[in-house]
């Protein structure tokens, strides 16, 4: 009797730890079950309108299917003064033998001193002077940043101390007399003067740019194969006059005409008030900054990617800044040298965009996110029914049931339904 008792208490302890382990190494799977419950469809059906249109704006209105690359490239910029319009409608060269300068007459310019007007503080005048671009543009680099001069002061300057044996030096070289080269430590009428660029506005500017995707050697344009506009603060979008080999051409003017300003006007004209904080001069006075952005794209929303690259030009003026540089000419190497402390306008290019390709590993992933959303969405509704809505005990009962095997020929439910309708 012992030995049965004890085999029973064995077989019982068996019987449970195999009950125990068929609970841990069970399989859970999906049930279906019609719940009619006005709550729960229209949040379902909410849900899943939600990532439809997800899906709907993802892949088609922003290409998520697309492999894309943040674009690099560069730019060649270039400078010159208005010329007589020629037979073919555009002005001419200027390095080219026969090319005449169209300046506008300084006689006319409100801030030139030639032309009578008065003014004072941001609007008073100085003398004007005409220069070519090669005299504007300093340094000569043809790249960003870009430096046009607006104002200028001319020092001429003579050396009156580069040896060290002689002792300490007050100054290397002093500023001279009277429009000469000649020094005196008493002179009351410096060698300087100011004057600004006349008509510096009606200079052009020729843009000449190249783009690659670093990460898709497809994808690359010159300048040629390209075709782009400038969009101006205005709303509206101005096609730039264009070279034979692609490059387009503005003129200065045409490009301040487009700048959205902080305080809302749209348009800048040199003879504004600066920007920098304080200052009492123009705009042509101190200089300033602008930044060319040159978005590129081979995309187009709801039409995926485009055999051809598109470019899009805006320009901004970086608020509260000053812009100049100085040059050094010797006149008679080292004695004599004239320094020009030149303000202007600063151009700095930044070239930003999308570029990419159809890619099927990227369709893919994006469908799996899809697919995801929709599984997500539908546990949401899920746990509204087994957790907050006052009939979840029904809903529970109805989408969960256990089922326990105890042998080969002996299934059980364990969990039957207990919700019973009031």
């Amino acid at each position: 009797r012992l030995q049965q008792a004890a085999l029973r208490r064995i077989g019982h302890v068996a019987a449970m730890g195999c009950a125990s382990l068929r609970k841990y190494v069970s399989y859970s799977t999906i049930k279906m079950a019609v719940i009619e419950d006005v709550v729960l469809g229209t949040v379902h059906y909410l849900c899943m309108l939600g990532v439809a249109a997800y899906i709907v704006l993802s892949l088609l209105g922003y290409s998520s299917y697309v492999k894309d690359d943040a674009p690099i490239g560069s730019v060649r910029l270039q400078m010159h003064p208005p010329t007589v319009i020629g037979k073919h409608g555009h002005g001419c060269n200027p390095d080219v033998f026969g090319c005449n300068f169209n300046f506008t007459s300084p006689d006319t310019l409100g801030y030139c001193t030639q032309s009578g007007a008065a003014g004072k503080g941001a609007t008073r005048p100085l003398q004007c002077a005409l220069w070519d671009d090669n005299e504007v543009v300093q340094p000569v680099i043809e790249g960003s940043p870009f430096y046009m001069a607006t104002r200028v002061t001319e020092s001429n300057e003579t050396l009156l101390c580069d040896d060290p044996k002689s002792g300490a030096c007050a100054h290397t070289y002093g500023i001279a007399c009277n429009a000469s080269f000649t020094y005196k430590p008493d002179c009351t009428v410096p060698a300087q003067r100011s004057f600004f660029v006349a008509d510096v506005e009606s200079f052009t500017l020729l843009v000449d740019h190249s783009v690659r995707a670093p990460k898709i050697p497809s994808i690359h344009a010159s300048a040629f194969q390209m075709h782009g506009k400038l969009t101006s603060c205005t709303g509206t979008d101005i096609i730039p006059a264009s070279t034979t080999e692609g490059q387009d051409v503005f003129t200065l003017g045409e490009l301040l005409s487009t700048i959205q300003m902080k305080d809302g006007r749209c348009g800048v004209s040199l003879d504004d008030a600066s920007t920098v904080t304080g200052s009492k001069n123009s705009i042509r006075y101190d200089g300033a900054i602008l930044v060319l952005n040159i978005e590129y794209t081979n995309i187009k929303p709801w039409s995926g990617v485009q055999p051809d690259i598109t470019y899009e030009y805006k320009l901004d003026v970086l608020h509260g800044t000053k812009s100049k540089v100085e040059q050094q000419i010797f006149k008679q190497y080292p004695q004599q040298r004239v320094i020009r402390d030149q303000h202007g306008l600063k151009l700095v290019v930044i070239q930003t965009g999308r570029l990419g390709i159809f890619d099927v590993q990227t369709l893919l992933v994006q469908l799996t996110t899809t697919l995801t959303l929709f599984a997500a969405a539908t546990t949401l509704v899920d746990l509204l029914a087994l957790y907050v809505l006052p009939h979840r005990a029904a809903y529970r009962d109805a989408k969960v049931e256990e089922v326990l095997v105890r042998s080969k020929r002996r299934v059980v439910l364990a969990n039957p339904l207990k919700w019973r309708p009031p």
